[in-house]
């Protein structure tokens, strides 16, 4: 294929045939010189992400140094495992700060070229030292199996960077391991398999001449320090990286916020619910609902903030609810409903649930620790009609789950961020009508509207109901569940744009009038608009709550409630 080239005005031309054929010659001349310069230019690192070792130029550590530096700079595969596993040999008898960051260097660049996906390439291995080295990964019952990564992507080294509650500086390298997908197992698994924090430790053994050279896929939330040489050793982390790639949001997110509004119909998730990792039987559920416009990736802050707190880390795992945004409100909530107990199902929650809603999800939040009143709901959205919609339920039973429902009495605690429980006036706006004569309900929802409409007075399903309608103050299952009692504790937090003029403020959406709950254990307000959620403010609100649920319900001895900031 013929290769484009950019005129003067950036424009993609093709050369001709004669044009290409005597340029070939000079192109690859040129590509062998540049790549030569490449790799012979002093102090040059291709392909990996490790700064250059301490140089020491006397001691032992000496020529752990050189060979550390040397193959930071070599190409080969062989040659690089030929230095790294000498240099981290000689660096691993001492304890030294030197010592670590050198056996860092060499065991991060032996892991970039010695792993096709989660598998060493090679096993024994002669050294430039002339030690053979037999090398093999093992696993104790608190690491992560080999078998469940599908593969290792390196990180930059946290040396002489600043620390963080996720991020600290130890021996061993971290990477990011990405899981195999296997939904048998892991059914709630992301699409695209965990992002897992994993730092690969090394120990070593002289043994009849051979060097036992043992390699483990540590969990950093778990292992603070491991033995090597015989000597306990605290062990390097980064959690921050994984929850970024965890949530590493699109190039454009509100176009992919978009779609799922409009294209409703072509939404398609292999759970609507996702776990971030690994499901913890000892650990409590935070299950986050993301609003209109939006999608899970919009949380990676708010979780990065809440797992700094190591208390959090140890008593709370994250899960998202994914759905598409432009569905009626009522049928996100069911598959909501629908998704917790099926989770529920599989796994014995005994520590209960948190939810925490941003917006539209704390609508469907509010659904799940709410109960319709039996019909109560139900004949509020079709008025005088209701008798003879009631009749074809049998036959419209998505109708029927959307708006008779029971509480989950799973849930522990819900925490409401900016949510517009008497509606928002946004939702009459014309823009907002506009969008919503766009949206492409799925069939089944055509298919439940047709066997009711010839029935229906009260309603116009020429234009099939949609979440922005749903959000009007005027929306009649808005109104019929803001009067349905919340059935566990619950918080408020809501923004003001930071005039502080409440109760007469507007996050710029939601006005505090429509956010606001006499219910709530706490109320909250953040100097931020709609999108508060991410405010270091809001972030530390949510941080005491859940310090503070764990205290009220005893389950652990470990929490305290931040002050207030």
């Amino acid at each position: 294929m013929a290769e484009g080239l950019l005129d003067g005005k950036g424009n993609m031309t093709t050369p001709d045939a004669g044009m290409l054929s005597d340029s070939q010659p000079f192109v690859r001349l040129f590509r062998g010189i540049l790549l030569l310069a490449l790799v012979a230019a002093p102090g040059c690192a291709p392909l990996t992400k490790y700064p250059p070792p301490p140089r020491v130029r006397e001691g032992t550590l000496a020529q752990a140094s050189t060979w550390a530096a040397s193959a930071r700079r070599n190409l080969d595969a062989k040659s690089i495992s030929a230095k790294t596993l000498p240099a981290l040999r000689v660096a691993l008898k001492e304890d030294a700060p030197q010592a670590r960051e050198i056996a860092n260097v060499a065991l991060g660049r032996f892991v970039e070229t010695n792993f096709d996906g989660a598998r060493l390439r090679e096993t024994q291995i002669t050294g430039a030292d002339g030690v053979v080295y037999h090398v093999r990964v093992a696993a104790e019952p608190r690491d992560w199996p080999a078998a469940f990564l599908d593969r290792l992507t390196p990180l930059r080294p946290t040396q002489g960077r600043r620390q963080n509650p996720l991020r600290w500086q130890g021996w061993g390298v971290p990477v990011i391991g990405v899981s195999k997908l296997d939904r048998a197992t892991q059914p709630f698994e992301p699409s695209q398999g965990y992002r897992l924090p994993v730092t690969v430790t090394a120990d070593m053994q002289m043994r009849g001449g051979i060097c036992e050279t043992t390699l483990r896929f540590l969990n950093p939330k778990i292992t603070k320090s491991v033995r090597i040489g015989g000597v306990m050793r605290p062990v390097s982390g980064n959690l921050q990286e994984p929850n970024r790639a965890t949530f590493r949001r699109s190039a454009r997110p509100l176009l992919v916020g978009v779609r799922w509004l409009l294209q409703v119909d072509r939404f398609a998730y292999p759970t609507r619910l996702i776990f971030m990792q690994p499901y913890d039987p000892k650990k409590i559920p935070v299950v986050l609902v993301h609003g209109l416009l939006s999608t899970p990736q919009m949380w990676g802050e708010v979780v990065n903030g809440l797992q700094a707190d190591e208390v959090i880390r140890k008593n709370y795992q994250f899960w998202a609810f994914f759905y598409p945004t432009g569905q009626p409100i009522a049928l996100s909530a069911l598959q909501l409903r629908d998704s917790l107990r099926e989770v529920e199902a599989r796994y014995p929650l005994s520590r209960g649930m948190v939810l925490i809603g941003h917006s539209m999800g704390g609508i469907l939040s509010r659904a799940q620790i709410s109960d319709s009143g039996g019909r109560a709901i139900f004949d509020e959205v079709f008025g005088k009609d209701a008798p003879r919609v009631a009749r074809r339920l049998p036959q419209a039973p998505l109708l029927r789950d959307s708006l008779i429902f029971e509480r989950n009495k799973n849930i522990r605690r819900a925490i409401f961020i900016c949510v517009p429980h008497r509606g928002s006036d946004m939702a009459l706006a014309g823009p907002a009508g506009f969008f919503a004569s766009l949206i492409r309900m799925p069939r089944n929802i055509v298919h439940t509207i047709a066997k009711v409409s010839d029935v229906v007075t009260t309603m116009d399903f020429r234009r099939p109901p949609t979440s922005i309608s749903g959000l009007s103050p005027r929306s009649p299952f808005l109104r019929s569940l803001n009067k349905r009692p919340i059935g566990a504790p619950h918080h408020t937090i809501l923004g003001d744009r930071g005039r502080g003029n409440s109760p007469k403020s507007s996050d710029g959406i939601v006005r505090y009038s429509s956010a606001h709950l006499a219910t709530a254990e706490s109320e909250r307000i953040i100097p931020d608009g709609h999108g508060a959620f991410r405010h270091p403010q809001a972030i530390a609100e949510m941080q005491r709550i859940l310090h503070e649920d764990l205290l009220k319900t005893g389950k652990t001895t470990t929490a305290k409630v931040p002050e207030k900031r």
